[in-house]
């Protein structure tokens, strides 16, 4: 046990709980010293086509964990025991500490993710977006999530549904379900189009 009380068991019952979550494929739970104090990180690969996001999966802890067990990081990987094996526990902590300090944000690139973006930082109220950042994880919740949808679907009509951005929900994603969607129509007018 650690000075916060935590054994190998805590551990385990964090990694059985958050495998519940539908989300989740699989989990493993590190403990990480951060300022001379423990806490629980936990590193998860999500299940295929399923929404991965922190806010989701921190309401999930809180409502099935005690207290002194909801993780204070939730770190998505492509594969845990790939990730682990090449990484190593003193790097995951590296990892882990070092994950916001060195934030680097990759700038939108198409007219889309400009146009996307533009309507997140308007939203949000933030300068500094990633195409690749959750909306849900940088301040987006229901209602914002709803000004989005107005917002989208005055640049571009009946194009996406408040499902949608639940489920495409970064700008690099929801950009790209975009214009698949404005190349489909486009498609199927050329299609009907005849001499």
């Amino acid at each position: 046990m650690n000075s916060k009380g935590l054994s190998t068991e805590d551990i385990r019952v964090v990694e059985e709980t958050l495998r519940k979550h539908p989300a989740v494929d699989e989990v493993l739970a590190t403990l990480s010293k951060e300022e001379n104090a423990d806490k629980i990180v936990v590193y998860i690969l999500g299940e295929e086509n399923k929404i991965k996001s922190n806010q989701l999966l921190e309401s999930f802890s809180k409502k099935n964990l005690a207290e002194h067990l909801i993780p204070a990081d939730y770190v998505w990987v492509e594969n845990v025991q790939k990730f682990i094996e090449e990484k190593g526990d003193a790097n995951l902590n590296f990892i882990t500490r070092n994950k916001k300090e060195n934030v680097v944000y990759q700038l939108p690139r198409t007219k889309t993710e400009k146009q996307i973006h533009g309507i997140w930082r308007e939203v949000l109220n933030k300068t500094e977006i990633g195409i690749k950042e959750v909306f849900f994880e940088i301040g987006g919740d229901s209602m914002k999530c709803s000004q989005v949808f107005y917002l989208i679907n005055d640049q571009y009509p009946d194009t996406v549904s408040l499902v949608d951005l639940f489920k495409y929900n970064t700008i690099e994603s929801l950009s790209l379900y975009i214009d698949e969607l404005k190349h489909s129509e486009h498609k199927d007018d050329l299609e009907g189009f005849t001499l």
